[in-house]
């Protein structure tokens, strides 16, 4: 009887390691957060790497902000929101894509709740974030005053210089 408990055990240790070893698979590929879950609600429906025209044509009220010789930067009030604007920025390359994304609370201290539920620990550089998608390129993020800062390096743009990313 001691013999098949410790067979039963036995096999009860191996196939919950063979569970655990699938899970682990299973996470490699699937637990890579899909980048607009990291930033809030309230901006999801931008998109990285969509062009200007794009983003214009789905987001009417969008105003230009300003016209640079890298960019061109656009901004959004918020009503009724702890973020009080967004502002985008658009490369100047052929298709001027979406590559930056500033969010401006009202509050320092919302903007830190937000920063910590939606990107979690910092993981590159000490005090900034550094996720991978299926985006050309990684996500950056950090923080700065009340707000939080995505960039995504995208050829043609102020974060890629020399065929590689700057931050």
């Amino acid at each position: 009887m001691f013999n098949q408990t410790v067979k039963q055990f036995t096999h009860i240790v191996l196939a919950s390691q063979v569970i655990i070893f699938c899970a682990l698979y299973y996470y490699s590929f699937e637990g890579t957060p899909k980048l607009k879950k990291l930033l809030p609600k309230e901006v999801r429906h931008f998109e990285f790497e969509k062009s200007r025209t794009d983003v214009l044509s789905a987001n009417p009220k969008l105003v230009l902000l300003k016209e640079e010789s890298f960019r061109w930067v656009y901004g959004l009030e918020l009503q009724d929101s702890k973020i009080s604007t967004v502002v985008l920025y658009f490369g100047k390359s052929s298709n001027e894509p979406l590559y930056e994304i500033i969010v401006n609370y009202k509050d320092a201290a919302d903007m830190e709740i937000d920063a910590n539920a939606l990107l979690g620990k910092p993981n590159y550089k000490g005090n900034e974030w550094k996720f991978y998608g299926k985006a050309s390129a990684p996500l950056h993020a950090w923080v700065y005053r009340n707000k939080i800062v995505y960039a995504m390096p995208l050829p043609g743009t102020e974060w890629y210089e020399n065929g590689k990313s700057t931050l």
